[in-house]
């Protein structure tokens, strides 16, 4: 049970992607081998752990960087 990919593209600079990655953490909304990217400006650091997921890449394109999650194992 669970999505396979969710993709977050919140407003930028407003703090709305880590709520978000709490909230797919805290109701398990990810399936055990699932990725969640998130959209948002490369200014804005993402934590590397937030509740059961975990940063493993960021890909930069332009001001807009690509941060994806997965559960831990």
């Amino acid at each position: 049970k669970g999505f396979d990919i969710i993709f977050i593209d919140p407003p930028y600079m407003k703090g709305f992607e880590k709520d978000a990655l709490i909230h797919i953490s805290e109701k398990k909304l990810l399936k055990e081998d699932g990725v969640v990217v998130v959209e948002h400006d490369m200014k804005d650091s993402m934590p590397e752990q937030i509740g059961s997921l975990t940063l493993q890449r960021q890909k930069k394109y332009g001001n807009t960087m690509l941060s994806f999650y997965y559960k831990e194992a």
